[in-house]
């Protein structure tokens, strides 16, 4: 195999995993959003309101907000706390 064969090779290959994880990435997009609208749209169990928060189920906790499901990065921190979701 020559070099400018190997070098097409492996451009094929970085074409086809990066439209992979771009086509992973706008799923995720869509399904969170689409998570996020569903919920806003639905009637808390709660306080029977569309309030968008998670309520304890014995009423003696604060509620907490259910609608930033990005996991930590570090420290605490998520990335739209951060800005590295940009």
């Amino acid at each position: 195999m020559s070099k400018s064969e190997r070098e097409d090779v492996i451009s094929h290959l970085a074409d086809r995993i990066f439209s992979a994880m771009l086509d992973e990435l706008t799923m995720d997009a869509a399904l969170r959003g689409h998570r996020e609208i569903a919920r806003s749209r639905s009637v808390c169990r709660g306080c029977h309101t569309h309030c968008g928060m998670a309520h304890a189920r014995n009423g003696h906790q604060q509620p907490q907000r259910a609608l930033n499901d990005d996991p930590p990065l570090f420290d605490g921190k998520t990335a739209s706390s951060t800005g590295t979701n940009t």
